[in-house]
């Protein structure tokens, strides 16, 4: 409040999820938008990287970035932050 920050939430897909055709977060997606609350779906951004390179690439396990995912998430979002916040 003493800043008036304001939450900015990141949808995060595990491996698992790109396989269940971009479902998972349909209920996340449903109440943020139903809060007016703004949120980033990384599924959206690295489905495409996901779809034509092994997912070696982005991802260490099923849950955890490699050193290239967490440069591609950090890019996301800032340009989300550049974009969207004044």
């Amino acid at each position: 409040r003493e800043y008036n920050s304001k939450p900015l939430f990141v949808l995060s897909p595990m491996v698992e999820d790109y396989f269940n055709d971009d479902k998972t977060f349909a209920l996340f997606e449903t109440i943020l938008n139903s809060l007016k609350l703004p949120y980033i779906n990384l599924y959206d951004y690295l489905n495409e990287i996901v779809v034509t390179s092994p997912f070696q690439y982005i991802y260490i396990d099923a849950f955890h970035y490699t050193p290239k995912g967490n440069e591609l998430v950090a890019s996301v979002i800032s340009s989300y932050l550049r974009h969207n916040v004044r």
